[in-house]
């Protein structure tokens, strides 16, 4: 095999057929991931998942994705174990179980699911169940969506659009690595429609062939999805929006005569059918080449981004939608910008909780810390596409949107819409009973619904809104949008946001006049980030590492019993270092001592310092609070 292939054999789609057992385990199909397959006993078999790229020189750590068919001779109950999985303690804790198909249902494995560290490799972690077989099983690690199925999808999509006389037109974007078509859909209404053609841009839509009509009037609403092939979610977040937007629901014609939909559904197909996680068939996290994407080596993203590009006056959202693994519920990462701009990309998620039961608004994210955060490989998200095109153009509404794989932590209590619902738009529904709310296809979907719902509300065009019926121009929930942003760092830092948020009319006259950029070095917030302050015994057992600061102070002094080192931000002492705050450790409210004088200990009656014991690099220690901006650190003997 090549090794810097792309093109190359697949080692993931494999077949293994066991005799013993009349067993045959599959997964040489579209999305398929099963590199190995062990008969470890009786009716017992050991799985290997094949990590992205396998067999090749970009081969990677991304080790979460599996899904095979397991056919049988006879009905049987069968054991599995997966050896090498990526470390997914996290979301299998809270009750993730893998999924199997069933009647053409995919449901969560019904029996229990064991997850334990794997003994040879501390970088994996082993998932066992068991599974009744009567003649043919699909088994995935969350519902798939595969290459095919999309394709089928966009087909029944185009026939109803025929049917109901709605605007379908479908291109391909770009090539992919491996020749494949990147689809870009635009539907929207008759209404406003002209004769006139979309110009050509230059280096995509290589098909030729004619461009989508143009329209008068009418924004542009983009939405991207599986980018990371194995964010399922991201699909069917797609679908539930594609399936409202051409349905006869009096809110999707309304949409479709004020809106022109571009929708790219699937931008990593390649990786897809391989059966990846993450990455692309080269190995690379697209997500993170947005800022200057290549057209050689990252078609589909340099593809959306000279879109965008091209069209980034007429577009008034961009939503590329994902799946998370770790963090629960659904929520988005937005931007950080001043104050008025980010009451309009806070307003939007909040549109979306309005009309949606399980999407958590207070949970989404819109920092400039987020914005620059790197990841594993030392990738910052100023690449991903929410960050890089936000800064392209401007625009506040530029979102990620991710679902988590397995539930979240809220529920909204939402309002009828006078219109017939599907069940996971009611609260009385049994699901929503239960005590971890399993997400389901279903709830994905309704998402994509709800997105779609929330941007008919954000333009006060919604005839069956949720909230219009009260507040028809918003200005009360921009007026609670901005309340609560200003109790967000770092706007809470700034004394004009913060004395305008205060009473009701001053904050419409701050908001009228155009607001003000939040302050970038206040005071208050230099003296909050340069407190020194003591974690909590239990914050302490969870912290992966002590700070790159603390740690070289640590390195540099001899590390013997008894020990006592000093750490303090005061500036007259030269051997000092300042300990800067991670998120384990908490703030003081006690007022930092005052530069101006030494810091002497008074002596007086009181109970000694609590002492936490931790460990660095193998050396016990116990640290204690000396001030608001001092600690002591002392080597323990073992």
């Amino acid at each position: 095999m090549d090794r810097d292939a792309t093109n190359g054999p697949a080692p993931q789609h494999s077949r293994h057929y066991f005799s013993d057992d009349g067993v045959e385990i599959d997964s040489d199909f579209d999305s398929g991931n099963l590199a190995r397959a062990e008969r470890s006993g009786a009716k017992s078999y050991h799985l290997w998942i094949g990590p992205d790229c396998i067999g090749t020189q970009a081969e990677n750590s991304c080790r979460s994705w599996f899904y095979f068919k397991v056919t049988v001779k006879t009905p049987q109950t069968l054991y599995f174990l997966i050896k090498n999985m990526n470390l997914q303690f996290k979301i299998f804790r809270e009750g993730m179980k893998p999924v199997y198909k069933i009647n053409d249902r995919w449901e969560r494995i019904p029996g229990p699911v064991t997850f334990n560290l794997n003994d040879d490799d501390p970088n994996s972690m082993e998932l066992s169940f068991s599974l009744f077989i009567t003649k043919e099983m699909y088994i995935a690690f969350t519902y798939p969506w595969s290459h095919a199925e999309h394709k089928t999808l966009l087909s029944d999509i185009k026939a109803t659009c025929i049917n109901k006389s709605i605007y379908y037109h479908e291109e391909n974007l770009i090539y992919t690595l491996e020749k494949r078509e990147c689809e870009i859909i635009t539907i929207s209404g008759t209404l406003g429609m002209l004769e006139e053609r979309e110009k050509p841009i230059v280096n995509l839509f290589p098909n030729g062939g004619e461009r989508s009509k143009s329209f008068n009037g009418k924004k542009y609403v983009l939405l991207t999805a599986r980018v990371h092939p194995g964010e399922t979610q991201g699909s069917f977040m797609i679908n539930g929006f594609l399936k409202f937007i051409v349905s006869d629901d009096p809110r999707a014609v309304c949409l479709r005569d004020h809106f022109v939909f571009k929708i790219v559904p699937m931008l990593n197909p390649d990786a897809v059918i391989r059966g990846h996680y993450r990455t692309d068939t080269k190995g690379i996290n697209l997500n993170r080449f947005y800022t200057n994407p290549s057209l050689v080596e990252h078609p589909t993203v340099y593809a959306v981004k000279e879109f965008f590009l091209a069209f980034k006056d007429q577009i008034h959202c961009y939503i590329d939608l994902h799946g998370h693994a770790t963090k629960k519920g659904c929520f988005v990462y937005g931007n950080y910008m001043e104050f008025n701009k980010e009451v309009e990309c806070y307003l939007f998620p909040k549109l979306i909780a309005l009309n949606c039961i399980n999407f958590d608004f207070e949970g989404s994210n819109f920092t400039e810390k987020n914005m620059r955060a790197k990841d594993k490989r030392g990738l910052s998200k100023e690449g991903s596409g929410r960050v890089a095109l936000f800064k392209f153009s401007g625009l506040p509404r530029c979102y990620t949107l991710e679902c988590n794989f397995n539930t979240g932590k809220v529920l909204n209590n939402i309002l009828p819409s006078g219109l017939p619902e599907p069940e996971e738009c009611d609260n009385s529904h049994p699901m929503y009973s239960k005590q971890i709310v399993e997400y389901t296809v279903g709830i994905y979907e309704d998402v994509g619904r709800a997105i779609a719902i929330a941007l008919l509300d954000s333009i006060y065009k919604n005839p069956f809104s949720r909230v219009l019926q009260t507040d028809p121009e918003l200005k009360q929930l921009r007026l609670d949008v901005a309340a609560f942003i200003a109790t967000q760092a770092p706007f809470r830092f700034d004394p004009v946001i913060k004395r305008a948020a205060k009473n009701r009319d001053d904050l419409v006259k701050f908001l009228h006049e155009g607001g003000k950029k939040p302050l970038e070095k206040n005071d208050k917030q230099e003296r909050f980030e340069k407190k020194i302050s003591v974690a909590k015994t239990s914050e302490l057992v969870r912290a992966p590492r002590a700070s790159k600061t603390l740690q070289s102070v640590l390195t540099e002094c001899e590390m013997r019993p008894g020990k006592r080192i000093i750490i303090s931000d005061s500036p007259k002492k030269e051997e000092t270092a300042v300990v800067p705050i991670k998120n384990y450790m908490f703030p003081t409210v006690q007022k930092p001592v005052s530069q101006k004088k030494s810091f002497v200990p008074k002596k007086q009656s009181k109970p000694p310092s609590k002492r936490h014991k931790i460990k660095i690099d193998g050396h016990a220690l116990a640290i204690e609070k000396e001030s608001s901006n001092v600690a002591v650190i002392e080597v323990m003997a073992e």
